[in-house]
């Protein structure tokens, strides 16, 4: 017979339990991020109308458009061409650490890292 569940038969009853099961779920969301940012990485080739614009588009989810917004994450309009490329492949390639930009840009072929920093490199910077 089944009786009244009581404090003691809960499986987390002291905070110790309870916190140990907080890394778990963090551990559960970042992958999740992860996962969702290798999804949403496109595939459109590079050299189809509107590519280079469309494949940007991924990068001003998390990189600021605007001067205000740029104290977070730096700013990518009017940088250098070969500058965002070297940031971009050393990202790729493990070179430099981040949190998610190494998953990012490794979905990116060299063509498509290209035409991500000609469009950068083409915009006007914020003022």
């Amino acid at each position: 017979m089944l009786g009244p569940r009581r404090a003691q038969d809960s499986p987390l009853t002291s905070f110790g339990e309870r916190s140990a099961v907080i890394p778990i779920v963090a551990f559960a969301i970042g992958a999740g991020l992860v996962a969702a940012a290798a999804v949403a990485t496109p595939t459109v080739p590079p050299a189809s109308a509107g590519a280079a614009n469309y494949l940007a588009a991924a990068c001003t989810n998390c990189h600021a458009t605007t001067k205000v917004a740029g104290d977070v994450l730096p700013l990518l309009a009017g940088q250098p061409k070969e500058t965002l490329i070297d940031k971009l492949e050393r990202f790729r390639d493990g070179r430099a650490a981040a949190t998610v930009m190494q998953q990012l840009a490794n979905g990116f072929s060299p063509e498509q890292i290209e035409a991500i920093a000609e469009y950068f490199a083409q915009q006007a910077q914020p003022r």
